[in-house]
């Protein structure tokens, strides 16, 4: 988890353009523990918040044009809302309409809001439906970081990064969107690609820079957007608020588990440096470049 991507993020595109953005984690952020965002985290501390903050925002009317929500991790935490074993997934459910509600109580936000849920991989499922082939994304492939030991992908048999994984849930919400709706790319059958993961990226562009020139990779670059899904105003607000039933939330034995290596990021993370009012992270500076993770990474260790 001490690795870094060092190729640019949906947040540098945004940052270059000048549209407002913000990160609002329950715990860590994966997404600047593992971008090369960690090592510019002095300059973006402002915009790096937790999940109270994400609520506080919603209520003043503060929040980012683009907002990017990162759940609990830690397996160790009985409320660990992920939605990831050995976690309880009733907390990830309760995540989703604590988020809803906020975003849902400010009525002018709502009303400019499209909220996507989804998840990162398939988490053990098995699909019936063979994965089709994917664009190459080319950008990035052969970059180097820490604990990279397959190399780049044009060294291996086959290269992973030319075929689609498992299908995961994609849930689109959004006053925009008419009810009941499902969203299929234009053409569905006759669509060159599926949607992806980075039609979400595709999407977060073609809504704030409108510009197909600006993109990450030859992936995004080619992948169908969600933009033809919205209507052109309000057509369905959705009720106020949604209501999570009481559950059971007693502890229950949890074997070792490392996804995300979510305690080996949170151990990189703490009594590193003093926290500050100011910064947001358990450790605020921890993330950013050190000593030791420079020399790992200049050595391929």
């Amino acid at each position: 988890m001490a690795s870094s991507y060092d190729t640019d993020t949906v947040f540098d595109r945004l940052e270059e353009n000048e549209v407002s953005w913000g990160i609002y984690h329950g715990q860590i952020s994966l997404a600047v523990g593992i971008t090369k965002l960690k090592y510019e985290l002095e300059g973006i501390v402002d915009k790096v918040h937790t999940l109270e903050d994400f609520a506080d925002d919603c209520l003043n009317g503060d929040l980012p044009q683009f907002s990017w929500i990162e759940p609990v991790y830690d397996p160790s935490n009985p409320e660990a809302n992920d939605m990831h074993p050995p976690s309880n997934v009733l907390w990830g459910q309760k995540l989703i309409a604590d988020i809803y509600n906020q975003l849902r109580s400010n009525d002018d936000i709502w009303q400019h809001t499209l909220f996507i849920v989804t998840c990162d991989e398939g988490v053990g499922s098995f699909d019936h439906v063979k994965p089709p082939a994917a664009v190459d994304p080319v950008v990035g492939q052969d970059h180097k970081y820490v604990c990279q030991l397959d190399g780049s992908p044009y060294e291996m048999s086959t290269n992973p990064y030319t075929r689609y994984g498992t299908r995961v849930p994609n849930l689109l919400i959004s006053p925009f969107i008419m009810p009941k709706s499902v969203v299929r790319p234009i053409g569905d059958d006759q669509a060159a690609y599926p949607f992806d993961h980075t039609s979400i990226i595709k999407t977060v562009f073609d809504l704030f820079l409108a510009n197909p020139e600006i993109y990450l990779t030859e992936r995004d670059k080619a992948a169908p957007s969600f933009v033809h899904a919205l209507e052109s105003r309000p057509v369905n607000l959705g009720p106020q608020t949604i209501e999570c039933p009481n559950f059971d939330d007693a502890p229950i034995e949890r074997p070792q588990h490392t996804c995300h290596s979510s305690s080996v990021l949170d151990d990189l993370m703490s009594g590193q440096f003093e926290k500050t009012d100011a910064l947001c992270f358990k450790a605020p500076h921890t993330m950013a470049s050190t000593f030791q993770n420079d020399v790992a990474a200049f050595f391929g260790v």
